[in-house]
């Protein structure tokens, strides 16, 4: 139960954060893992960059982010449409 609502917020903080980035940038296809970490970071989670590349898999994996890593770019490549589906898989 812990672990799935860890998931949750993890995937409401990066929503929030995409969100952000969109409006700032005028797309966010493409997020880095540098700027997923700062907002972790910044909301006073203790993680780190290897950690948050494993939580953005999982997230991936369990259908909570529609999109795919890009190791080469240390960024995660984000569906065009809808990111972030309402349920979870």
């Amino acid at each position: 139960q812990l672990y799935k609502l860890r998931m949750l917020l993890y995937r409401n903080l990066f929503k929030r954060a995409y969100v952000v980035i969109k409006t700032v940038r005028g797309q966010a296809n493409r997020i880095t893992l540098q700027d997923l970490h700062a907002v972790a970071v910044k909301a006073g989670w203790d993680v780190d960059q290897d950690e948050m590349e494993c939580i953005l898999a999982t997230l991936i994996a369990q259908g909570y982010i529609k999109g795919k890593l890009d190791p080469g770019r240390d960024a995660v490549m984000m569906s065009k449409s809808r990111p972030f589906p309402r349920d979870g898989a």
